[in-house]
């Protein structure tokens, strides 16, 4: 039992860090494609540095659309996107869009964003018993200043002491999705799609999954220990039904081509949409966000950048990482999606893969994929060691002399610890959506060492 274990754990190894090293290895030309025809000879080496970008830095698939307020500037699909109508998941991107149908109502004398939310939603069926929500107006839900909690679901919402600061939080926009719906009596999906979506000629845009959806969605990627794989998105359900996650605080989705023209629409002053006045609230009525010399508003964050304007949000679900910005000042605007999520490792390396666009002058750090995941591997392995060990060798165990403290730190306090120290970085139920063979190891180890010592005490108390 234990050469077969030993010889397992030895094959995980070799496989995964077998597989990375091929991936790291291998330059695979990514397909690429234009809807228009690059601008400039700038351009041309953007698209050429972004190519290979993608496949160095073991991207599946990405699109690019950078935008003035009348034309396509660039337009770039890579990998497995082999065209600009193909649909993403914007996670929260969605977030501006929610904000521009409050924006919309309030226009319409529909919704104050001064008033308590309490005038627009039965805020007893989200909120705890006991909450004071009626503090909480429309612009808290918007700015994100309501108090409640990053990882907080319906239900269970409070209003802490944090109210009035900026704490981001994508119950926020569930509540807003509440308010759409409320205030019009159509579902968001509906307000969405003939208010913002056909409006704008978005035909590649969707505020659920639909078979329509689907039929033009880039497959999204996971990391599983090293490795891209493929598989659908936890999509939220109805909007009533939400817990963290919901479609108007990060699951719409939208094609390359479609959201440069809604970029395009807040360059153009809002055009029939919204009106200049909202857009500019929406960009400069803001709090002071996460970052130093950033701000939070509605959708957007405001930040200086170079001694220039820039106006930019990004989005992150599963399998999907979405970056959109804007410079009012210079008349451009950008997108970025793509169609994979490897939260531990390669998501701090997306403004590397990026910089040809945005002209950062960033080091090449493709090099660490293989680094790091083989380091993540080898933590993963010596835990299942750990956790396999008593009980590969509990017969042995049995004849020999008991080390209470020891048996206890191995069976108690250790897997305790863990799931302690996991959920002190992320509630179990973030860190499975966003590092799921993370979450499994550690969850395997916890459940094997808790249940060897459960059944080491029942020997104990049969001998005694």
């Amino acid at each position: 039992m234990k050469k077969m274990i030993a010889a397992l754990l030895s094959a995980m190894m070799i496989v995964v860090t077998g597989s990375c090293a091929i991936r790291s290895g291998t330059q695979q030309t990514p397909q690429t494609t234009h809807n228009v025809l690059v601008s400039s000879e700038s351009y041309e080496a953007v698209d050429k540095d972004l190519a290979d970008n993608v496949s160095r830095y073991h991207v599946p698939a990405m699109a690019v659309v950078e935008v003035s307020s009348d034309e396509i500037l660039f337009s770039g699909c890579y990998g497995d996107c082999t065209g600009p109508d193909q649909d993403f998941i914007i996670g929260s991107l969605s977030k501006s869009f929610t904000a521009v149908a409050i924006m919309q109502l309030a226009e319409n004398g529909q919704v104050d964003l001064d008033s308590s939310i309490t005038e627009y939603m039965d805020c007893s069926k989200y909120f705890k018993e006991g909450t004071d929500y009626s503090r909480i107006t429309v612009r808290d839900l918007l700015n994100q200043t309501s108090g409640i909690s990053t990882y907080a679901t319906f239900g269970d919402l409070v209003s802490t002491d944090s109210y009035g600061s900026h704490v981001y939080s994508n119950a926020n926009y569930s509540l807003l999705g509440v308010i759409v719906q409320n205030v019009t009596g159509m579902s968001y999906e509906d307000y969405m799609q003939n208010n913002v979506f056909i409006p704008l000629g978005m035909e590649n845009t969707y505020a659920s999954l639909s078979e329509d959806a689907k039929a033009d969605m880039v497959p999204g990627y996971r990391n599983y220990f090293g490795l891209e794989i493929a598989g659908a998105p936890d999509y939220p359900k109805d909007l009533e039904e939400i817990t963290w996650t919901s479609v108007p605080g990060g699951y719409l989705i939208s094609s390359p081509a479609d959201m440069g023209r809604y970029l395009q629409m807040y360059l153009s002053g809002g055009e029939a949409l919204i009106s200049s006045d909202s857009i500019d609230r929406m960009f400069y009525e803001n709090v002071p966000g996460e970052d130093d010399g950033e701000y939070y508003g509605m959708g957007w964050i405001y930040s200086e950048e170079n001694g220039k304007t820039k106006i930019y949000h990004t989005g992150l679900v599963e399998n999907y990482v979405a970056y959109m910005y804007i410079y009012p000042d210079e008349d451009k605007a950008g997108i970025v999606l793509i169609a994979m999520n490897d939260y531990l490792v390669n998501n701090m390396y997306l403004d590397n893969v990026i910089a040809p666009l945005t002209g950062k002058d960033l080091p090449d750090r493709s090099g660490m994929y293989l680094i790091l995941h083989s380091l993540i591997d080898l933590v993963c392995i010596l835990l299942l060691a750990i956790a396999l060990y008593p009980l590969v060798t509990i017969r042995k165990w049995k004849t020999k002399k008991k080390n209470v403290a020891f048996e206890l730190f191995r069976h108690i306090v250790l897997p305790l610890g863990m799931f302690v120290g996991m959920n002190c970085i992320a509630p179990s139920f973030v860190i499975r959506l966003f590092a799921n063979d993370v979450w499994f190891v550690m969850a395997l180890c916890t459940c094997l060492l808790l249940i060897v010592g459960v059944c080491k005490l029942i020997v104990v108390a049969r001998k005694q």
